[in-house]
């Protein structure tokens, strides 16, 4: 897949060849109408992160409005799909390290490319702004998902897989906002409930 296509404008269009519905992957400015339904799925699944998505968000601590972050939707005619996240790292006191979170695709619409297009735009929105972005799975299956999305497996406590962007922001040894001067200070950026900074 290639991940650095042309800069796209306000919602990339993919065309699946073999479905009829067009798949639209849209910034959102607000929780957008159907996320409940990815969220009992997810949980369904075993996964909790879009319960903490939608605390993080109406509680004010996570709203993806930090430089360069960025909330994501995929739209098939209209309906939620699916959903990804890009915030700056909480992780790490570097401005030039990005973070994928949230990227959830409704079962019936995996296999289907609308995973890959969520991706394929985050990595466009971080272009220019984030030299590495990074993320942490600890399900295989999610693993070889993102290593089919160019992300390469990383030893490191604080993320499993990372994606380096060619070109990009330079990489600066502390963060300049009020949020990463507490992670600097050795606490976590109170965006992101549990986060430590690693030593």
């Amino acid at each position: 897949m290639n991940l650095r296509g042309p800069a796209a404008g306000p919602a990339s269009i993919l065309r699946v060849s073999y479905m009829s519905d067009r798949i639209e992957i849209v910034r959102l400015h607000s929780l957008p109408s159907g996320l409940e339904h990815l969220r009992d799925e997810a949980v369904r699944h075993g996964f909790g992160f879009l319960d903490r998505l939608i605390e993080d968000w109406t509680g004010g601590t996570n709203n993806f409005s930090g430089s360069g972050e960025c909330l994501l939707g995929a739209l098939a005619d209209g309906r939620l799909v699916g959903i990804g996240g890009l915030n700056a790292d909480p992780y790490l006191p570097r401005v030039d390290l990005g973070r994928v979170r949230h990227v959830y695709v409704l079962e019936a619409w995996r296999r289907k490319g609308v995973g890959q297009a969520i991706i394929g735009r985050l990595v466009r929105e971080a272009q220019g702004r984030f030299s590495e972005l990074r993320l942490r799975t600890d399900r295989t299956a999610a693993a070889a998902f993102y290593i089919g999305c160019g992300f390469g497996p990383v030893d490191d406590p604080s993320a499993s897989h990372s994606f380096k962007l060619v070109g990009c922001a330079q990489h600066s040894p502390a963060r300049s906002s009020r949020a990463a001067s507490s992670q600097v200070a050795g606490t976590a950026d109170p965006r992101y409930k549990g986060a430590q900074r690693i030593r």
